[in-house]
């Protein structure tokens, strides 16, 4: 299929050109493009807005209504196979005045339904510490896989993956040996 350009309709661009999207971008099986969007001037992503093909229709997933993550930070976030979307979230306890995200909170997998409505929120039963996860996938059998890093003392970062149930609680530790060079 050949490539095409599409303009974004001007509610559209106004949807995602508040602050920045993040490098991350996915497409769902109808070609529509899901992105983390900022949370207004801050460099917090509040939430992911998925882009019709058409370019003239989009969809917010915000966690603006969703105690305690009104104010926290998208890390991630999956499409899975029946359409919903989910979202690995923080919260974020407080803000530099550059509005940066500095102390967090709790770490919860936020789900929605395909056409944006809020269906559950789960506190991952796990305190992440110097922990940063950073990504995560919905597993076929409906266990979530969080990945990350932590910054050691001598700028090297170590590398972690755990499991959890759909309950939220921590099934395993997959071991990711070594460490390597913070950039």
């Amino acid at each position: 299929k050949a490539l095409s350009t599409t303009r974004f309709a001007d509610a559209v661009y106004e949807a995602v050109s508040m602050g920045s999207v993040k490098d991350t971008m996915k497409c769902n099986s109808s070609g529509d493009i899901f992105t983390p969007v900022n949370r207004g001037y801050s460099s917090a992503y509040g939430g992911v807005v998925e882009i019709a093909t058409d370019g003239r229709h989009y969809r917010r997933f915000s966690l603006d209504g969703v105690a305690p993550l009104r104010l926290g930070h998208v890390e991630d976030f999956e499409i899975a196979d029946d359409q919903s979307v989910y979202l690995l979230a923080r919260e974020v306890k407080e803000y530099t005045e550059s509005e940066v995200p500095k102390i967090f909170g709790a770490t919860y997998v936020v789900k929605y339904s395909e056409n944006g409505e809020f269906l559950s929120q789960t506190k991952l039963i796990v305190d992440f510490k110097e922990l940063r996860p950073t990504a995560f996938s919905v597993l076929s059998s409906g266990d979530f896989l969080v990945v990350g890093y932590s910054s050691l003392p001598d700028k090297r970062v170590k590398v972690f993956a755990q499991v959890f149930a759909a309950d939220a609680s921590l099934k395993r530790d997959v071991a990711i040996p070594g460490t390597g060079i913070q950039r």
